[in-house]
């Protein structure tokens, strides 16, 4: 759908040359996360290692049983019941998720001592028993330990950015303005491999100090161990070194650069190549926002503003930042009229002891006058844009920098409609999606109403259930 040569995209471009393409940004940002986590044999190994050791858990009654007991022995509370998270393609949380799990001290042993656990049973097949001996060797490795801290603080930065551009309310200039700011994070971390390090050993040092507490017979590696140089023959005069065979005696090095480098620069230009193409676009979509009016009015439009949606809109440049600049000095005014004119007395009315029911009736014939009037005054005030504002709004209201609210629609759909229930009428369908979409509707509601309301109207379409639910 996004190929610009043979895709969707290109299609429309061709019948509209001037046309838009924008990704959804929290898709974006999910792409991004996903060229890291498989931009190196370590990252993919890691994630793969999350992966399988879930499912290899999962997948056996007998297995989850004993990863209850065993983490039920370590922790306390709702760590209990704790579950090892897998690792899916359309959940853009999961393998923080997954990765946050494991990389605890207590559930890191437990998971060690379940592993052990399995692979020292003889109740268990002998390929099964392999399996675990195989992924308990991965976890005692420091290069896993190593890699899984590398994305940890990758995720500690790019997981409150994800949330933000899930929101519903987006604010375009805001949403930017942490794109910038994990950009800005993401290269002061490249220096910062000094830090993980000593992390990611303490870690595994607390790790091994807790296993040597339950007794476990096994050893955590601390640090990297050293690599087998590989040496290759010289040419006659050949005095230059090979660079990867220094580097193999410092292992730390050689580590940063192969690995925690190249995880940190793939993010850093997945971010530029999927972000920055629409940049100007968003800077456009927040002038035209009415939080941003305040700032217009104190500092201007700045020159290079509004370039984008223009060439779209096909309208001069000039003229609708003259024009937006008399909308957002007068948009205060305008937005005011309403409240400070009739509404605000009418409330100060219904407030008064002496005020009467017919009075009552009158205020609300006001209330609909005035709504008329301020939309006449709203009309008369904004002569000078009839021409650029309404064709910049019509182009940005039709550009979405994210689809996310749109896509957990068709998830709540999937959820209900399934396969038992295939013969969902449209009417309870409609009403079901409304129920499990906007569920926050109902836990505002400090008074029950909805409650009361549901149960009333289900009382008065049966005698029957009038009597049992109302009485």
């Amino acid at each position: 759908m996004a190929g610009r040569y043979n895709g969707l995209q290109a299609k429309l471009k061709e019948e509209v040359p001037k046309l838009m393409f924008t990704h959804c940004y929290a898709h974006v940002l999910n792409l991004v996360l996903g060229g890291a986590t498989s931009s190196c044999t370590e990252a993919k190994n890691l994630f793969g290692l999350l992966e399988s050791t879930s499912v290899f858990i999962h997948e056996s009654f007998k297995r989850t049983s004993l990863w209850v007991e065993k983490i039920s022995e370590l922790t306390a509370g709702q760590d209990k019941l704790r579950r090892l998270q897998n690792i899916g393609k359309t959940r853009w949380w999961a393998k923080d998720k997954a990765l946050t799990t494991v990389m605890e001290k207590t559930r890191y042993v437990a998971l060690i001592k379940t592993l052990s656990a399995i692979s020292s049973s003889t109740e268990f097949e002998p390929k099964v028993s392999f399996q675990a001996k195989a992924l308990m060797d991965s976890f005692l490795k420091f290069k896993t330990i190593l890699t899984a801290f590398t994305f940890k603080k990758i995720f500690d930065l790019s997981t409150p950015v994800s949330q933000y551009l899930q929101t519903p309310t987006l604010d375009y200039l805001k949403a930017w303005g942490f794109i910038k700011c994990l950009d800005m994070d993401l290269r002061r971390h490249l220096d910062t491999f000094d830090d993980v390090f000593k992390a990611a050993s303490l870690f595994a040092s607390d790790v091994q100090d807790l296993m040597h507490a339950e007794n476990i017979d096994l050893d955590v590696q601390t640090t990297l161990p050293l690599r087998r140089i590989s040496k290759k023959p010289k040419k006659h005069e050949q005095l230059c070194e090979d660079e990867v065979a220094l580097l193999a005696t410092d292992q730390k090095r050689f580590y940063s650069i192969s690995v925690y480098k190249v995880i940190i620069n793939t993010a850093l230009v997945k971010i530029n190549e999927k972000f920055m193409c629409n940049e100007d676009l968003m800077k456009d979509a927040a002038c035209l926002d009415p939080k941003n009016f305040n700032k217009i009015k104190e500092n201007g439009i700045l020159n290079d503003a509004l370039k984008s949606i223009a060439s779209i809109a096909n309208v001069d440049r000039e003229l609708l930042s003259k024009e937006l600049e008399s909308f957002a000095n007068k948009f205060s005014e305008l937005s005011k009229t309403l409240w400070d004119e009739h509404v605000s007395p009418r409330q100060h009315k219904q407030d008064s002891d002496s005020q009467s029911d017919e009075e009552n009736d009158e205020d609300v014939l006001d209330l609909d006058q005035a709504a008329k009037d301020a939309m006449c005054f709203s009309r008369s005030g904004l002569d000078v844009c009839q021409s650029c504002i309404p064709c910049a709004y019509c182009v940005i209201l039709t550009i979405s920098f994210t689809q996310v609210t749109c896509e957990r629609r068709f998830s709540a759909l999937k959820r209900i409609k399934t396969r038992l229930r295939s013969l969902l009428g449209q009417e309870l369908l409609d009403s079901l999606i409304i129920l499990n979409t906007e569920s926050d509707l109902i836990k505002d509601d400090e008074n029950n109403s909805f409650y009361d309301r549901v149960i009333n109207c289900l009382a008065e379409s049966s005698p029957l259930l009038k009597k049992m639910l109302i009485g």
